[in-house]
């Protein structure tokens, strides 16, 4: 690393300036993301189910700040350790639904951190991880996510926390070996489906060290010391329920069973457009009604407001372009082919994991996955003239995706203050 520029060494040597940018980075998108998240909690969004994207945000409105939690359950087992935060804003006396709001901004403005310091440990120029950065905060899921009181903001956090601390490890897999057991608990936490991309992760740090025979029982062990610091953890936070669950396991595992989304399913190409697309770039609203008389809106048709299709089509050139310089460049290779299989693993998975159509839901799972394959081609640029044109390359993108998302992510700050809905709160 002694001859490396600088601004090419990876995160071990980040110095004051990445700090300032963090630092910068982090207020600006709290100053962005918090007032649209308090805008949205003046309404009446978080007494709610359903009102938007199958979201249930009264649920972690209740976990995040009031006195009896709904603690959301198997599905996102370890949430309860995001309520700390809430209770400490509301016991400095803010409001519970703006203390909720400003956790979510938080957690987005965090994020948007993670992001950076992901691109800056792939030896990723700094102009060019600032300006990617910057791309990353105006695309619609992380919008959405850094304003909704949901549990995907915190899955979109720990699932960029487990692909920071892969890259970490990529050349030096003995460093921060406890921190992957932290990133993977977070994950598999939030949403235990999840528990895949942490696997995926280490599946490609022990490869690239061990070779693929040698990495088969690393693998194991990480997967069975995973498995038990996540069962302690659960069995912390949920012991009488799990010692109830024990004394009936059959009911219980029939319950868990039952969990699964059920009904028909959209094909591929929905699938494909909701996660590389509209996770992106927001299309107008679809109108959903739902049997309770709410009428939820999604995202689920090609339609986009003033320039908007011209933009998604822009970015997806870029995503196509970024997926095959990264896979094309030797540094950016491994962890390029790693979040690959992981997004193909969760297309693949979310092809049956749908509920009644509602997918736009899952796409914080899946949104830093694809934000990192396009920024391979970052990793090309050695000459003045060709790094300055792609930094301004992707500013004009973000100029022009913000023009697209951000006017809609006001409008649905404003837009819940008289629910679209019969039902009296909270509708689930």
């Amino acid at each position: 690393m002694k001859n490396t520029p600088i601004h090419r060494q990876s995160v071990d040597r980040l110095t004051w300036l990445d700090g300032c940018v963090i630092g910068l980075l982090f207020s600006t998108a709290l100053a962005g993301y918090g007032p649209l998240a308090l805008r949205l909690a003046t309404g009446s969004y978080l007494e709610y189910y359903n009102l938007a994207f199958d979201f249930d945000a009264s649920r972690v409105f209740s976990l995040l700040t009031t006195t009896q939690p709904d603690a959301i359950g198997f599905k996102h087992p370890l949430m309860l350790l995001f309520r700390p935060f809430g209770l400490a804003l509301t016991t400095l006396g803010v409001p519970d639904k703006a203390a909720a709001g400003l956790v979510m901004a938080g957690t987005g403005a965090a994020t948007l951190c993670l992001v950076y310091l992901f691109l800056r440990a792939a030896l990723i120029a700094r102009p060019e991880a600032i300006s990617l950065s910057i791309l990353f905060a105006v695309t619609g899921t992380q919008m959405m996510t850094a304003i909704i009181t949901e549990t995907y903001g915190f899955a979109g956090l720990s699932l960029v926390f487990v692909w920071l601390v892969a890259r970490l490890r990529l050349n030096s897999p003995t460093r921060y070996e406890k921190l992957r057991y932290v990133a993977a608990i977070m994950a598999a936490g939030v949403t235990i489906t999840n528990a895949a991309q942490p696997v995926i992760a280490e599946i490609l740090v022990m490869w690239r060290r061990w070779g693929a025979r040698a990495a088969v029982p690393q693998v194991i062990r990480f997967a069975i010391t995973f498995a038990l610091l996540f069962a302690a953890v659960a069995l912390l936070l949920w012991f009488p329920e799990i010692r109830d669950a024990l004394g009936d396991p059959l009911a219980n595992l029939k319950a868990v069973w039952w969990m699964q989304t059920k009904g028909p399913t959209t094909s591929l190409a929905k699938v494909l457009q909701t996660f590389l697309g509209f996770s992106f770039v927001s299309p107008e609203y679809t109108v959903v009604p739902l049997p309770e008389s709410t009428r939820m809106i999604d995202f689920r048709d090609w339609l986009f407001p003033s320039y908007g299709g011209m933009f998604v089509a822009f970015w997806l050139v870029f995503l196509i372009v970024g997926t095959i310089a990264g896979i094309a460049e030797a540094v950016y290779r491994p962890i390029a082919v790693a979040m690959l299989v992981a997004l193909l693993w969760n297309i693949v998975f979310h092809m049956n994991f749908q509920y009644r159509g509602s997918l736009y839901i899952y796409a914080a799972h899946t949104h830093f996955l694809t934000f990192g394959l396009a920024c391979g081609l970052a990793r090309h640029l050695d000459k003045k003239l060709t790094w300055t044109t792609y930094v301004s390359a992707v500013l004009a993108m973000a100029i022009a995706i913000a023009s697209v998302n951000i006017p809609v992510a006001i409008d649905f700050a404003s837009r819940f203050d008289v629910p679209d809905t019969q039902c009296p709160a909270p509708c689930p």
